[in-house]
């Protein structure tokens, strides 16, 4: 079992809840003047945040994720919570035109961007390809089958998710304090701040390297999407982590990061994954979405 703690600290305005999950550092920032309300608040987020990487890690042999992998090619058991879950992923499927695919995760046993200087040869990659396709999966209202030798990777849309369903579960306990949900960098936000005042975000400033600008968020969720830590420089070239279905390679021309403000933490990820999908349309994509973003582009 892994070593779970909630780490209650008090700030100007209220206080902070600190736990890690989902690899990430995350923290609740929650404006109250009570220590008991704030250490409910953050233990609900903590748990449910947790429940989820349980539930959708494919890190943990025994999560319910890593399990349907290991049984492909066989019915298994499918709840209303993640049914829900691929029926959105549908959509962003289609929106897509295939490129957002939880199946295209079988690449990373090729393309591992590990720190090492190297790409894998096509003809690693070309085998994969027969194991990727999202319209491949069976599923009915309670059951779901994997063809045989496919996986499927939700790590590209859960910890947005866990942001959103974290703040719905106060909201169904009337916990109404103005809280800050922050899960590795990906943020939803209760609404103002108790004075009425928005958020001041920190987001990377499409126009200088290493710094940020500040942005006023007063309600929904803000995540960026990039290659920061996740790339590979190779021959003078560098190859970023999000990877064509298709093609098993790098998206061709895409931006180093993308950030976008939108109603919930999950459009805001989705939209700033599909954005670097779209490679070098990535700013006129997000501007046809008429949301909020910043790109930075190589």
């Amino acid at each position: 079992m892994l070593k779970r703690e909630l780490c209650l600290s008090q700030t100007e305005t209220g206080y902070r809840a600190s736990f890690f999950a989902m690899a990430s550092d995350c923290e609740v920032l929650i404006e109250s003047d009570s220590w008991a309300v704030a250490s409910q608040i953050g233990g609900l987020v903590a748990e449910e945040v947790w429940r989820l990487q349980d539930k959708y890690s494919r890190y943990q042999p025994e999560s319910w994720l890593s399990q349907l992998n290991q049984s492909s090619g066989q019915w298994c058991s499918l709840d209303s919570e993640t049914a829900g879950l691929f029926d959105f992923i549908d959509q962003i499927y289609d929106l897509s035109n295939g490129l957002f695919d939880p199946t295209s995760g079988i690449l990373r046993r090729v393309w591992l961007f590990d720190g090492q200087h190297s790409i894998p040869d096509q003809s690693e990659v070309e085998p994969l390809l027969s194991s990727i396709g999202w319209r491949e999966v069976k599923r009915t209202a309670d059951k779901i089958k994997l063809p045989k030798g496919f996986e499927l990777d939700l790590g590209g849309l859960v910890k947005e998710w866990a942001a959103d369903k974290a703040l719905a579960m106060l909201q169904a306990a009337s916990l109404n304090e103005p809280v800050l949900i922050n899960l590795g960098g990906d943020l939803r936000v209760s609404g103002p701040r108790k004075n009425q005042q928005p958020w001041s975000v920190g987001v990377r400033d499409p126009q200088k390297e290493s710094s940020t600008v500040q942005v006023a968020l007063s309600q929904g969720g803000i995540a960026t999407s990039g290659d920061e830590h996740r790339f590979i420089e190779y021959q003078g070239k560098r190859y970023g982590h999000l990877l064509n279905p298709k093609t098993g390679w790098p998206i061709p021309d895409a931006p180093r990061s993308a950030t976008v403000a939108a109603p919930t933490c999950l459009l805001s990820g989705v939209l700033s994954s599909l954005a670097l999908l779209k490679g070098g349309e990535a700013t006129s994509f997000l501007e046809r979405q008429n949301v909020l973003h910043w790109v930075q582009n190589a």
